[in-house]
C-alpha cells in the first residue's frame, strides 16, 4: 500500500493501462503503460496535480507535447496523445527500448568510432528536420539521445524547445538548458539558433569520443565560466588515434562564436559523412544496427496481470474516472524503479530516457543541472550538507495521499496554526513513539538532506535522514524542518496494519538564481542586500516571485522580477551600461 501507482485515482488513461512507475519526482510521475487496442508499450508522463497553479509549468508541459506531436521524423521520439485525466495533465509517447548515449558512456565506453560517427549523423538528421520546422531543442546532450534496438537514434525531451516564431514562455533573462552543454549565446541570453544545438552536439561528440566532459567544472559557476571563457583540451591530445579532420570537425561545432559554426545541420552532416567515408569504412547504419542489437534489453511481454479479459476493450479517458477501483486488487507484480533526477537503469530493463525528464531535473525547469559530470546538483552548487550517517539519496517524491502537502508554493509560507480539534491527536505530547497493539501502523520518513521530524508538534527525529516510527492508527500532523529551508507541514492518516514510506526533498521548496553583472553590481533581493557580483555560487530562494535589483553607484539600477520554480536555477546576465532606471 502507498506506492505512487496505487495512489493514483485511475489505472487507465484512455486505451492505455498504467503498468509501472519509472520515476516519481516533485514534478512528474513517469510510467510505462500498455495500449491494448494497438498492442504496444507506451510511456506516460503525468504532471502532478499540486502544480496546477504553476501556470508556466503547465504551459511548458503542454508545449512539449505540442511540439513533439508536430515533429514526425524517425529520429525524434513520437508523441501520441496530450490531454488531462482528472487533475493530471499527461503526455503519452513512444516507448524507446534501448539505451541513452549517457548510458552507453557509462556502460560501454570506449565505443567504436564508426558507431559514434553514425550516431552523430542520425542525430544531425533529426535536428535538421526540427530546425526546418523552426524548433530549437536547446538541451541536446547524451542523456537526451536514445539508441533504439533497431539502430535508430532518437532525440528525446523537447521540454525546453523553443519555436522561433512563437513568443518565449520562459521569463525575461531566464536561461534554459544543461550548463555543461549550453552554448555561450544561450548563457548570455543573446538568442538561440540551430547553431546552438550544434554546439551542444559538439560537446556531446567530444564526450563520446574521449569520455571526458569538456566544460565540466566543480560547480555551476565554474562550468559556466569554462563555457564562456576557456577552450577545452584539444580532442587530438586525448585521442591521438582519431583523424585530425574529425577532431577539427568536433571543435568547429564547439566554437564560442556561433557564426563560426555550421549554419545548418545538413552542412555539418555533409562534412562529417565525408570524413567517415574516407577514414572509417566500417561506419554506417548497418554497423550501428549490429551494435544496437548487442544492447542488453529484455524483450517486452505483456504481464498476465494486465492482459484484458476476452472481449474487453480499453476504457475511454472520459469514462475511466469511476472505473479505476476494478484494478485495486491486482497482484503487486508491477516493478517500481527508484529514480530521482535521472533514471537508474536496472538489469534487464531498457533505458526509458525518451520520457524521463532529466533532471531535475526535468524539462520543466529552467536549468537542468543533474545529469553529467559538468551538471551540478543544486545542493552542491550552494554547499548544502548531506547526512553523513546515511548514503546520499535522490531528492524525489512527496506522498501523493497527503491533502495538506504542497511542495511548490508561490511564496514562502509561515508556520500554520492548526487547532487541536482539526487533527485527531493519537499521540499525546508525553507518550512514547513506539506503540504496540492491533491498531499499529509503521511510518518511514526519508529526508533529503537530513532534517528534523515532528509529529503532532513533538520532535521525534533530529538531523535524521531516515526515521522509522511505529504508531497507533489514526490522523497525525507531520512536519519536516531544516534550518536552511522552508518547513513542510502535512496531515496524514494511517490505517491499522499500514506500512507507509514518505520521501521528502527540502529542495522541492526552493530554487536558485545565479547572477552576473557587467562591470559589477550590488545585489538586492526583495529589498534586502545579499552580496556583490561576481558571486561564487547561486543564491537559494524560496519558490515564488522575487524582485532583484542590481545597483551600481555610477551606472544606476537594473530591476528584474524573476519567478523561481522548485529546483530551478535562473541565470541572470545583466549589463549595467543599459538604460538607467529611477
Amino acid at each position: 500500500m502507498g506506492s505512487p501507482l496505487e495512489q493514483l485515482p485511475f489505472r487507465r488513461v484512455g486505451e492505455v493501462q498504467l503498468m509501472s512507475v519509472l520515476q516519481d519526482s516533485p514534478y512528474i510521475l513517469a510510467c510505462s503503460g500498455y495500449q491494448h487496442n494497438l498492442e504496444r508499450r507506451v510511456f506516460i508522463k503525468l504532471l502532478k496535480p499540486h502544480l496546477a497553479g504553476e501556470h508556466h509549468l503547465v504551459r511548458r508541459f503542454h508545449k512539449e507535447g505540442q511540439i513533439c506531436a508536430n515533429l514526425q521524423h524517425p529520429g525524434i521520439v513520437r508523441v501520441f496523445q496530450l490531454g488531462q485525466e482528472q487533475e493530471y495533465h499527461f503526455i503519452i509517447q513512444e516507448f524507446v527500448e534501448g539505451k541513452s548515449l549517457q548510458d552507453l558512456l557509462r556502460d560501454s565506453h570506449p565505443l567504436p568510432d564508426g558507431v559514434i560517427g553514425e550516431m552523430l549523423l542520425q542525430t544531425l538528421a533529426g535536428l535538421g528536420y526540427a530546425h526546418g520546422k523552426g524548433v530549437i531543442h536547446r538541451d541536446i546532450k547524451p542523456a537526451n539521445l536514445l539508441l533504439a534496438r533497431d539502430g535508430q537514434v532518437k532525440i528525446a525531451d523537447f521540454g525546453l524547445a523553443r519555436i522561433l516564431d512563437r513568443p518565449e514562455i520562459t521569463h525575461q533573462d531566464a536561461v534554459v538548458g544543461s550548463p555543461a552543454y549550453m552554448a555561450p549565446e544561450q548563457i548570455t541570453g543573446e538568442g538561440v539558433s540551430p547553431a546552438t544545438d550544434l554546439f551542444a552536439l559538439g560537446v556531446s561528440a567530444y564526450q563520446l569520443f574521449s569520455g571526458v566532459s569538456p566544460f565540466a567544472g566543480e560547480d555551476l559557476t565554474q562550468t559556466l565560466h569554462k563555457v564562456l571563457n576557456q577552450s577545452p583540451q584539444p580532442l587530438v591530445e586525448l585521442r591521438p588515434d582519431l583523424p585530425a579532420e574529425l577532431c577539427q570537425w568536433v571543435e568547429m561545432l564547439m566554437h564560442k562564436n556561433s557564426a563560426a559554426r555550421p549554419g545548418e545541420s545538413a552542412v555539418a552532416a555533409a562534412e562529417l559523412e565525408k570524413i567517415l567515408s574516407a577514414r572509417f569504412p566500417d561506419s554506417g547504419s548497418t554497423v550501428l544496427k549490429d551494435f544496437a542489437e548487442t544492447l542488453k534489453v529484455a524483450p517486452f511481454e505483456i504481464p498476465a496481470e494486465i492482459a484484458p479479459p476476452a472481449g474487453e476493450t480499453g476504457i475511454p479517458a472520459q469514462t475511466s474516472r469511476g472505473r479505476w477501483w476494478k484494478w485495486a486488487g491486482a497482484p503487486a507484480a508491477i516493478a517500481i524503479l527508484l529514480a530521482a533526477y535521472f533514471l537508474i537503469p536496472q538489469a534487464g530493463e531498457p533505458a526509458r530516457l525518451a520520457a524521463i525528464i532529466s533532471s531535475e531535473k526535468d524539462s520543466l525547469v529552467n536549468a537542468t543541472v543533474a545529469d553529467s559530470p559538468g551538471d551540478i546538483l543544486p545542493e552542491r552548487a550552494f554547499g548544502a550538507q548531506r547526512d553523513s550517517g546515511s548514503a546520499p539519496r535522490p531528492a524525489e517524491e512527496k506522498p501523493a495521499e497527503s491533502p495538506l502537502q504542497s511542495p511548490v508554493t508561490r511564496q514562502p509560507q509561515p508556520e500554520p496554526e492548526v487547532a487541536a480539534e482539526q487533527i485527531p491527536t493519537r499521540l499525546a505530547p508525553d507518550s512514547q513513539i513506539s506503540v504496540t497493539g492491533v491498531g499499529r501502523a509503521r511510518l518511514t520518513v526519508v529526508l533529503e538532506p537530513a532534517g528534523d521530524v515532528y509529529l503532532n508538534r513533538q520532535r521525534v527525529g533530529q538531523n535524521s535522514g531516515r526515521r522509522v516510527l511505529e504508531l497507533e492508527a489514526g490522523a497525525y500532523l507531520l512536519e519536516f524542518r531544516h534550518p536552511r529551508f522552508p518547513a513542510s507541514l502535512q496531515e496524514i492518516t494511517l490505517d491499522p496494519g499500514e506500512e507507509r514510506q514518505i520521501n521528502w526533498s527540502f529542495l522541492s521548496t526552493v530554487g536558485f538564481v545565479n547572477i552576473g553583472a557587467k562591470p559589477w553590481a550590488d545585489i538586492y533581493i526583495d529589498d534586502v542586500f545579499r552580496e556583490q557580483t561576481p558571486i561564487t555560487r547561486p543564491i537559494m530562494l524560496p519558490v515564488g516571485e522575487h524582485l532583484i535589483e542590481l545597483k551600481h553607484p555610477e551606472l544606476g539600477i537594473q530591476r528584474r522580477v524573476v519567478e523561481i520554480a522548485a529546483g530551478d536555477t535562473v541565470l541572470l546576465q545583466v549589463s549595467m551600461k543599459a538604460e538607467k532606471l529611477p
